[in-house]
């Protein structure tokens, strides 16, 4: 999977971006979920269901669950120009789009370098 592009759903996608944005830091479950799924109540199952939906694709060992208190993203970040293009709904969804194909190449099974993927949300 190193250097090929994979399709990662809209709220996966969020979760990852957050986990990015605070590489190596502990992020709460509120945190996660108030960022990803914001003025929305969601069930409790659904924010470790899309941690190993990005377990699956990353690699078991690239989030770490600090069990009642949140995630921690293991995997080393490097910056670089990132672009990410979305167009915000009018009013927020209820459930998870359609996946959304990420461009820019996730290396995380082998441990390198993760890079932050590129969102394109179709209208």
């Amino acid at each position: 999977m190193a250097g090929k592009p994979v399709e990662l759903g809209a709220r996966a996608f969020d979760l990852l971006l957050v986990l990015v944005e605070n590489p190596g830091r502990l992020v709460t479950k509120a945190t996660l979920i108030e960022r990803v799924w914001p003025r929305v109540i969601v069930d409790e199952n659904n924010l470790p269901a899309q941690i190993a939906g990005l377990r699956k694709i990353l690699g078991a060992e690239a989030i770490r669950t600090v069990p009642g208190f949140g995630y921690r993203l293991e995997l080393p970040v490097s910056s670089g120009e990132v672009v990410i293009t979305a167009c915000a709904p009018a009013v927020a969804p209820t459930f998870d789009p359609a996946p959304v194909p990420v461009t820019a190449p996730l290396t995380a099974p082998d441990n390198s370098s993760a890079t932050l993927p590129r969102r394109s949300v179709r209208s």
